[in-house]
């Protein structure tokens, strides 16, 4: 039984130390993840180490109760070396019941083992004690470093978002500025897909048999209220009062004009049915209802570039109040830079984030502005037919 008990006690400590070199191996694993936090760039690096950290505290929470469950043996009072004192005892059968002992040896036994068993009892304690030790240790370090490491990981972003112009708070006007350029662009897109639908109609009016009657036959891309009842030459005469008005307003609002300030304004002209010669005039689409399909309005000054300088402009304007109500003006002016020299310091990727934004917007007015050609080009070309 001693040398049992003894052979379990040296067995526990061996994997005690494991115990301990693990913890060790913890430390500096948590210790060098928090080294690189303060190393990384943007925030989806931060994150990653972040992730890196928190795995390895819930893999070491893990491995540490499956390590608890297999040592909890080497402390259980029910354990191996007390069931051999007790099967030794079952053994020691009295001469009178037809065993080898006499009641004196019995009792010499029982007070033998009785001492055993105290001694065992007295190394389970001191087992279960270190274990208990090693155990607590490792949970208030686990705790302890899972806690450090996630503040250390708010501070870093915290320094990065302040740095950079990002996250949830920091970024906020960039994510303002984008959304608005989103917005601006997708009515754009809605404006020429609505001019390319009514050039569409016109190319199919143009087809169609002079006096005969339409029907179904062209669908129209126009309130029903304007083209309810009119004959060819109005509906095609409406297209091209429609089309005619809406090339001026998206060329203004492109800035594709050469001389804008020159340039009149066209006004809603009364159309006649000269095909049968009739006396009746009508009028296409108002303007009120031209500007609802493409987006913009009569207003010179409201340009697809105004919206892009306003919402740059503003963008600014909120992170330097931003900075302003958190106290990071300071820091700002230190890790700043500048879009032009005598600019006011702003995060050095808002700055990057800015020059891009007017480099992208200007490339889709570039773009929108080419495809307005091709869409004149192809009004001319019916117009000729």
């Amino acid at each position: 039984v001693n040398l049992k008990n003894k052979a379990q006690g040296q067995h526990l400590d061996r994997k005690l130390e494991q115990l301990r070199a693990n913890l060790r191996k913890f430390r500096q694993y948590m210790n060098g993840l928090t080294l690189h936090l303060e190393a990384q760039s943007n925030v989806a690096a931060l994150q990653g180490i972040h992730k890196k950290g928190k795995n390895a505290v819930v893999a070491f929470q893990t491995t540490t109760a499956e390590q608890r469950e297999e040592l909890l043996p080497y402390v259980r009072q029910t354990n191996e070396i007390m069931e051999m004192n007790g099967s030794f005892l079952s053994s020691c059968i009295t001469f009178e019941n037809g065993g080898d002992y006499n009641e004196t040896e019995v009792v010499m036994e029982m007070e033998s083992l009785k001492q055993v068993k105290a001694m065992v009892a007295e190394s389970l304690g001191a087992r279960a004690a270190a274990l208990q030790e090693v155990f607590s240790e490792m949970k208030e370090v686990r705790e302890t470093y899972a806690a450090r490491f996630n503040a250390d990981f708010e501070r870093c972003l915290q320094a990065l978002s302040v740095r950079e112009g990002l996250g949830r708070k920091y970024g906020a006007p960039r994510r303002g500025a984008q959304e608005r350029l989103r917005s601006e662009m997708a009515h754009s897109e809605s404006a020429e897909l609505f001019m390319t639908r009514v050039l569409d109609e016109l190319a199919s009016l143009t087809k169609c048999t002079p006096g005969a009657p339409l029907g179904d036959l062209v669908s129209s891309q126009l309130p029903t209220a304007v083209t309810s009842g009119q004959s060819l030459s109005e509906r095609i005469k409406t297209c091209v009062d429609t089309l005619r008005r809406a090339v001026f307003y998206r060329a203004q609002y492109l800035g594709f004009l050469r001389d804008p300030g020159s340039a009149p304004s066209p006004a809603p002209v009364g159309l006649e049915d000269t095909v049968f010669e009739s006396d009746r005039t009508f009028s296409g689409l108002d303007d009120e209802a031209l500007f609802g399909f493409i987006g913009t309005g009569a207003d010179p000054a409201k340009t697809f570039w105004r919206v892009v300088e306003d919402a740059h402009a503003l963008c600014c304007q909120e992170t330097r109040e931003l900075y302003e109500r958190e106290n990071m003006l300071d820091e700002l002016e230190v890790s700043g830079a500048r879009l032009t020299p005598e600019g006011e310091p702003l995060p050095e990727s808002l700055v990057h984030f800015l020059r891009e934004y007017e480099e992208r917007a200007s490339q889709y007015r570039e773009q929108s502005s080419r495809r307005l050609r091709d869409q004149l080009c192809r009004l001319e070309g019916l117009l000729a037919e």
